[in-house]
């Protein structure tokens, strides 16, 4: 299989199709269930005041997790569940509009032992509910080792990375990217199964097992549209609730990657996801693997970078911008595959459930740019309308610096960014718009 996989490095047609059917999906499952019988009856309040009106504790003998599934919920207007981890205090409160984001379940906790209080509020009736089910993950689970795994080309060389539009959607164990300042994401389609949690600032996993981030930054996956249809038709697109503050990723973290306008043959890549290792304390942690492209075809691209189960749903990156997302593996090793972000099917799902929104290429007026005597770059972005004020755009420098703008009214300026004498190129990279690059000389 190795052989097959070097000769499709040529990009020979045969040789694609040989290595299409060698290909594995990327997803990695985590935690079981359990069933559990809560029920605290219909509970009233005729006080004042908020009443904790029951309280309990779920336990599960050494999971690493737990996660509440509720059934039969009533919590009227100012009524609210409280869960809180024993492990780490982490709090989650969930009223009747929560609990329909979430689906009737919660966050993610660390530990064996929640606290689970129903807080009824002033004058209210009937205040329920029930537990039906616990997801919760037990003893050591020692991943597959990276070295010669699917996926991996020519060693493994992912390391830790901390990017904030890059998630980890459990519990199918797969990844995905935010493009947009509304938080929706792009992922495979073969990860849409089961209440999803989008979880972000992962931190490193403990024994082999995934650990969870704070309550605040876990967002549920409240709507979706995907096909799981193979290589080069496996694609899905989401949208989010908020976190237990009542913020969307974006709005707490400030940043997202862009879906391209323009989709390359060929160059540098790189792979930001939460993939299996053999080194305990980053299965399922977030890694950073670069490659570069092998070939674009129709509808997918193959490509260098490394990847494993939990990679599925990775943005495939090229200047920081999404040119498609991770479905499969290639057994061989290299010749990985992404579907290509501007799929037909794919292309609508965005547009009909969650549009890009922000600056386009056709909102961009005009975009200057010159090397001052002293040698130091300037310029400025110029809008149509000053819809877009306060929002952020970006040009490049040869390709290497990157710089982030916000918008004033109208434009965006950019100044001082000393540069060695002689030609260099100022492109515009989100949007990624060629008709707005620049060439600049420098004394």
């Amino acid at each position: 299989m190795s052989n097959v996989a070097k000769v499709c490095a040529t990009v020979a047609a045969a040789c694609l199709a040989a290595s299409v059917q060698a290909q594995m999906t990327l997803d990695f499952p985590r935690g079981e269930f359990a069933p559990v019988n809560v029920d605290t009856g219909r509970l009233d309040n005729a006080s004042d005041e908020y009443v904790v009106v029951y309280d309990d504790v779920v336990w599960k003998e050494n999971a690493a997790w737990l996660r509440l599934y509720f059934s039969s919920v009533v919590t009227p207007q100012g009524s609210f569940i409280r869960v809180t981890s024993v492990f780490d205090n982490e709090t989650q409160e969930l009223d009747a509009q929560a609990l329909a984001e979430w689906s009737d379940t919660t966050a993610y906790f660390n530990g064996d032992t929640l606290i689970v209080e129903l807080w009824a509020a002033p004058h209210t009736v009937g205040n329920r509910f029930v537990i039906e089910k616990i997801a919760f993950e037990n003893g050591l689970i020692h991943p597959p080792s990276a070295a010669g795994e699917c996926g991996i080309c020519n060693g493994d060389n992912r390391t830790p990375s901390f990017e904030e539009w890059a998630c980890r959607l459990m519990p199918v164990g797969c990844s995905a990217s935010v493009y947009n300042t509304e938080s929706c994401m792009v992922s495979a389609g073969h990860c849409m199964s089961g209440n999803l949690v989008a979880q972000f600032r992962v931190p490193p996993s403990s024994g082999c097992r995934p650990q969870n981030p704070g309550v605040s930054d876990q967002f549920p996956i409240i709507s979706r549209q995907s096909t799981n249809g193979g290589v080069g038709n496996d694609w899905a697109v989401m949208t989010t609730g908020t976190n237990n503050v009542g913020q969307k990723a974006f709005q707490r973290y400030g940043v997202m990657r862009p879906i391209a306008e323009v989709l390359p043959s060929s160059g540098a890549t790189d792979v930001w996801g939460y993939g299996v290792s053999s080194i305990c304390e980053r299965t399922q942690a977030q890694q950073d693997s670069p490659g570069n492209i092998i070939s674009r075809q129709a509808t997918f691209y193959t490509y260098t970078n490394d990847v494993t189960g939990g990679n599925s749903g990775s943005g495939y990156i090229f200047q920081n911008q999404i040119i498609g997302v991770v479905t499969h593996c290639n057994q061989g090793g290299c010749g990985n595959i992404a579907t290509r972000i501007d799929h037909s099917a794919f292309k609508a799902a965005i547009a009909a459930l969650c549009p890009a929104g922000g600056v386009g290429c056709d909102d961009i007026q005009k975009h200057k740019s010159k090397c001052k005597s002293n040698g130091g770059i300037k310029g400025k972005v110029v809008l149509f309308t000053n819809e877009f004020n306060g929002e952020k755009i970006q040009v490049n420098i040869d390709g290497d610096r990157e710089i982030e703008l916000t918008i004033s009214g109208k434009k965006a300026v950019y100044k001082n960014f000393f540069e060695s004498p002689g030609e260099h190129t100022v492109m515009m990279t989100r949007p990624r718009c060629v008709q707005f690059d620049k060439r600049v000389n420098c004394p």
